[in-house]
């Protein structure tokens, strides 16, 4: 794709992201490990495309970034991220937790929100493990059609 595709409009938002996440990366000494790694659980049977392994403020978490609103279900997300690194990187443990870095496109917004939560709640694995189970329950009952 070049610039012509894409209204001023379009190119103006994405510098101003671009510029956004800069400055969020100066401020965190943002250091990518690994982006957009294609992993699988074989243990759990289910895979995902975390956005960023990276070091954060000289740990190494998990990164995800939006550029809307942040729902509840971003916890469940990087919960299934979570257990797809432990099984895929288990000699390279996440201890510094979870970032949310929200990048708007607009200045109308503050340049960046930015959560951390050096652990998630319980309930967001077991949201994880019940997604797989329903899916597991399903393919037994679609047998007996």
């Amino acid at each position: 794709m070049e610039y012509k595709d894409f209204s001023d409009e379009d190119i103006q938002k994405s510098l101003i992201s671009f510029k956004n996440f800069l400055q969020w990366t100066r401020q965190f000494k943002f250091e990518p490990i690994e982006i957009e790694p294609h992993l699988v659980s074989e243990e759990h049977e289910f895979g995902g495309t975390p956005d960023v392994r990276a070091f954060v403020m000289d740990e190494r978490c998990l990164v995800d970034w939006k550029t809307g609103k942040i729902y509840e279900d971003v916890f469940v997300q990087l919960a299934g991220y979570d257990i797809l690194c432990q099984e895929n990187y288990p000699d390279e443990p996440n201890d510094g937790g979870f970032h949310v870095l929200r990048i708007p496109k607009n200045e109308d917004v503050p340049s960046f929100h930015h959560s951390h939560w050096k652990v998630l709640p319980n309930e967001a694995y077991i949201a994880v493990y019940s997604a797989r189970d329903l899916r597991d329950c399903q393919r037994v009952l679609k047998k007996l059609l």
